[in-house]
C-alpha cells in the first residue's frame, strides 16, 4: 500500500491527543455496554502506546514476529526447529516457556531495539529472556515465544496477549488435539481484532498422511467460518509432522519447518518488509478507530441516559420550588411573619424545604426506578437517595440566614434614595421581611417612609430572592442524585473530532489539521449544562 509520509508524521502527534483524552474518559453510569466499551478504551490506549506509536517513530525496525498458542501445542518446538538451535525450553512440563523468550539478531544493538526490549519486560515481565544470533532469518525478523495463550502470571496479566500488543506478525500454532478449543478461538478473534497479520501451523500431525490432510481440512474450514481466512483453503495452514523426531536442540530436522521459514524469511525483502509493517500498523490504526467509535457511542448513550434521569430530578425539584414560591406569593406562608427576627421565622421555613426535599426525593426516586440504570443507580446507594439527607436542614437553615443580607442590597437598591448606608439597611429590613412572607400586611410608616412608591418593587424582589434562596436549598439535596450522572461533552467532541482526524490519515486524506481544536480547547456547539463535569 502507498502512505504518504506525511500522513505518518501527522499520525504521531494526533495518537498522543487521543492516548490523552482516553486516559480522561470515565465511564461511570451503569449502562448496558459498559463493561465492554471499558476493555475497548484499556485495550486502544495500550495498543496506540505499546505498538503504534513506536512503530510509527521507527517504521525501519524489524518485523517482530509473536509465536502464540495453547500450552502443549508445541510452540518452542517451532521456534527451535526454524533456528535448527535450543532458543526455548522444551518439556513435559506445562507450560514449560513461562517467560517470553526474544531470538533476534545481533545487529539490533539500536536504540530502537533497546526500547523494544524495555517495553516487552515492563509489559510483558521483566524475565524475558534474549536470545542474540547470527540466523540470517533475524536480520529483519524479531521473534518472541510466548507463553501459552491460556496462561495467567502471578501479576494477573496475560503474558501472550502483552506480546500481541507489540507484534506486525503472528505465527499462531496449535495442534490436533487443541484447536479445537473454545479459548483458543477467543484469542484468535482479538488477533484479528488487532489486525495483526496471522500465520496458522498445526502441529504435530499425525503419520498418515490422509488422517493429516483431512486434519488441515478441518483447521482451515474451521478458520475460514471464523472470518480468519477468505478460503477454506488448507494450503493456507502450515503444516508440521513430528515424525522425524527431537533433535539435539530440542526441535525438529529443519526440512519439517521448511514452508514456514522461507514465508518468514520473505520478510528480509525491504518492500515486503516495509509493506507489512506500514498494513499491520495502518490495520491496526483503523481498529482503534473503529475501538474509538464504539466508546464514543457508549459515552453518548450515557450521556442521554444521565440527561434522561437528571430531568427526573430537574422536573421534580422544580415542582416543589414551584409550590413554595406560589405558597409565598399567595399569602399561605404569612405565619412567618409572627415572629420577631428573620433568625425564628427562617426555622418554619426550613421545616417546609426540607419536608419539600423529602417529597422531590421520593418523586425523583419513583421516576428512577422505571430507569433501568437508574434503578441500579437507588440499588447501589440502598434507601438513602429516597428521602433527603440529615444534613439538608442544616444546609437549607444556613442559606435561609445568609438571605437576610440580600434583602438589605435589594432594600437599598429600591428604597426612595436609591443607596442606604449598610447599618440603615439592616434596620430597615429588620422591619420589612414580614412584607415578603406576608405581602398583605401593613407596612409601618418608616417603611414607607423609606420605599414610599417603591414598596411593590421591593416585596416582588424580596419574594423573587426568596425563591431563588429556596431553589439553592432544594439544589443542594437534588445535588445527592446529580453526583451519579456527570459527563464530559466537551471531551466527548473532542475524542470525536481527534477520531475523525486519524481516520481521515489513515484512509490517506490530508485534512485541515490545523483546524482541529488541542485538547484544552472547546467548540461553541457544546453547551454547558448541570450535567458538564
Amino acid at each position: 500500500m502507498q502512505v504518504d509520509a506525511n500522513a505518518i508524521e501527522a499520525l504521531q502527534p494526533r495518537l498522543q491527543k487521543l492516548t490523552g483524552l482516553l486516559e480522561d474518559v470515565r465511564l461511570d453510569l451503569p449502562t448496558d455496554g459498559r463493561d465492554d466499551a471499558e476493555q475497548a478504551r484499556v485495550a486502544v490506549v495500550r495498543t496506540i502506546v505499546e505498538y503504534l506509536i513506536p512503530r510509527l517513530e521507527e517504521p525501519e525496525a524489524p518485523v517482530v514476529a509473536a509465536i502464540i498458542g495453547s500450552s502443549g501445542t508445541g510452540k518452542s518446538t517451532v521456534i527451535n526447529s526454524l533456528a535448527n538451535d535450543r532458543i526455548s525450553d522444551v518439556g513435559a512440563l506445562r507450560p514449560t516457556t513461562r517467560n517470553p523468550v526474544l531470538w533476534a539478531h545481533r545487529d539490533h544493538g539500536n536504540r530502537y531495539w533497546s526500547e523494544f526490549v524495555a517495553r516487552v519486560r515492563e509489559r510483558v515481565g521483566a524475565t524475558v529472556e534474549v536470545v542474540i544470533g547470527d540466523d540470517e532469518l533475524t536480520q529483519q525478523l524479531t521473534v518472541i515465544d510466548t507463553p501459552p495463550a491460556e496462561y495467567v502470571a502471578s501479576s494477573g496479566r496475560r503474558p501472550s496477549v502483552d506480546a500481541l500488543a507489540l507484534a506486525d506478525l503472528c505465527v499462531f500454532v496449535t495442534s490436533p488435539s487443541r484447536y479445537a478449543d473454545i479459548s483458543a478461538w477467543d484469542f484468535l478473534r482479538e488477533i484479528r481484532w488487532r489486525g495483526v497479520p496471522m500465520l496458522f501451523v498445526l502441529n504435530r500431525l499425525p503419520p498418515d498422511r490422509d488422517e493429516a490432510v483431512a486434519l488441515l481440512n478441518d483447521f482451515a474450514a474451521r478458520l475460514h467460518s471464523h472470518g480468519l481466512l477468505l478460503e477454506p483453503d488448507a494450503a493456507m495452514v502450515f503444516g508440521i509432522n513430528e515424525a522425524l523426531g527431537d533433535r539435539w536442540h530440542g526441535g525438529l530436522d529443519p526440512s519439517s519447518v521448511g514452508a514456514l521459514r522461507n514465508e518468514l524469511g520473505a520478510v528480509s525483502n525491504s518492500g515486503y518488509r516495509k509493506t507489512l509493517v506500514v498494513t499491520t500498523a495502518f490495520t491496526t490504526g483503523r481498529n482503534v478507530v473503529d475501538r474509538c467509535r464504539l466508546l464514543i457511542g457508549e459515552l453518548r448513550e450515557e450521556a442521554a441516559v444521565a440527561a434522561d434521569l437528571d430531568e427526573a430530578v430537574t422536573t421534580s425539584y422544580a415542582a416543589q420550588v414551584g409550590e413554595i414560591g406560589a405558597m409565598l406569593r399567595e399569602g399561605a406562608l404569612s405565619d412567618m411573619a409572627r415572629h420577631k427576627t428573620w433568625s425564628q421565622a427562617a426555622v418554619d421555613l426550613t421545616a417546609i424545604i426540607t419536608r419539600r426535599a423529602g417529597v422531590a426525593a421520593q418523586d425523583t426516586s419513583r421516576q428512577w426506578m422505571q430507569n433501568p440504570t437508574g434503578s441500579l443507580l437507588l440499588e447501589g446507594e440502598g434507601t438513602s437517595l429516597w428521602r433527603h439527607t440529615e444534613d439538608t436542614s442544616w444546609d437549607v437553615q444556613g442559606l435561609l440566614e445568609d438571605w437576610e443580607g440580600a434583602l438589605q442590597e435589594i432594600a437599598s437598591r429600591t428604597s426612595s434614595t436609591r443607596s442606604l448606608r449598610p447599618r440603615a439597611a439592616q434596620r430597615l429590613v429588620a422591619k420589612a421581611w414580614r412584607l415578603i412572607v406576608d405581602p398583605t400586611a401593613d407596612a409601618s410608616w418608616r417603611v414607607r417612609r423609606r420605599f414610599k412608591s417603591n414598596l411593590p418593587e421591593f416585596i416582588v424582589a424580596g419574594q423573587d430572592s426568596l425563591v431563588a434562596v429556596v431553589t439553592a436549598a432544594l439544589e443542594v439535596d437534588a445535588g445527592r442524585f446529580r453526583q451519579h450522572l456527570e459527563t464530559n461533552p466537551v471531551l466527548v467532541e473532542q475524542l470525536e473530532r481527534n477520531v475523525d482526524t486519524i481516520s481521515a490519515l489513515l484512509r490517506g486524506e490530508a485534512p485541515q489539521l490545523e483546524s482541529v481544536p488541542d485538547l484544552d480547547e472547546t467548540t461553541d456547539s457544546v453547551q454547558e449544562g448541570p450535567l458538564d463535569a
